[in-house]
């Protein structure tokens, strides 16, 4: 583990409670008072390090030393992915965040099932806990979004779906730069067709049908 999360990292001081995850990671790895460790808070790309001062059962306090930009993985372009059962977007965040994606819109579409609940507080710590594990300085934006508004006259997006220009080797770059909208299970609605109808559409060719979750993470790829 490069770092540990901290929303507060920065600051001359901190005092972790016992419950924190921070103070749970430095318990889990046997850190003692004297020894120092790396902080991030995802949000400004430095890296803080810091002295462990006193840690017991309830507490930790750690004292900055120093601290440096570090840029790492900087996320860039979006994607658009309709919602799709909570627990497969969960599984789903570490490889998008990992793959550098720097902002995820989780849109309702015609095929999302209305009942499922989203719960952003919890993905945002997958992703954090994510960064964590590969280094990652600042964290993917995880936000929903009415398909509407992403398709105002100022878009710029381009839609995996069956039927459209098969991507090759040639053609990636065009949509390299673009929010890559990907379908929910089932794909899209016709109503959500009609609003994506001036986007252009690309697809792997073929008679592959991917999961939501794959179209996803091939579509990270890309950007």
């Amino acid at each position: 583990m490069r770092f540990l999360f901290h929303a507060q990292a920065g600051e001359s001081s901190l005092v972790l409670g016992g419950a924190d995850s921070a103070a749970l990671h430095i318990k889990a790895l046997r850190l003692q008072a004297g020894s120092r460790v790396n902080l991030r808070n995802l949000a400004d790309d430095n890296l803080y390090e810091y002295e462990i001062a006193l840690l017991d059962r309830r507490k930790a306090v750690l004292n900055l030393l120093s601290s440096r930009r570090e840029i790492v993985l900087g996320g860039g372009g979006a994607l658009a992915w309709f919602v799709t059962d909570p627990k497969t977007i969960e599984k789903t965040l570490p490889f998008l965040n990992e793959l550098g994606v720097g902002k995820l819109n989780l849109v309702w579409g015609e095929r999302s099932q209305g009942n499922f609940r989203l719960d952003l507080t919890r993905f945002d710590r997958i992703v954090a806990a994510s960064c964590e594990q590969c280094g990652r300085s600042r964290k993917m934006i995880v936000a929903e979004a009415k398909l509407a508004d992403l398709t105002s006259a100022s878009a710029d997006l381009a839609v995996l779906d069956f039927g459209g220009e098969v991507l090759t080797s040639s053609n990636k770059t065009r949509i390299a730069n673009k929010t890559i909208v990907i379908g929910a299970e089932g794909g899209f609605g016709a109503r959500d067709l009609e609003l994506l109808t001036p986007f252009p559409k690309f697809s792997l060719g073929g008679a592959l049908i991917l999961r939501s979750e794959t179209a996803a993470i091939y579509a990270a790829t890309l950007i």
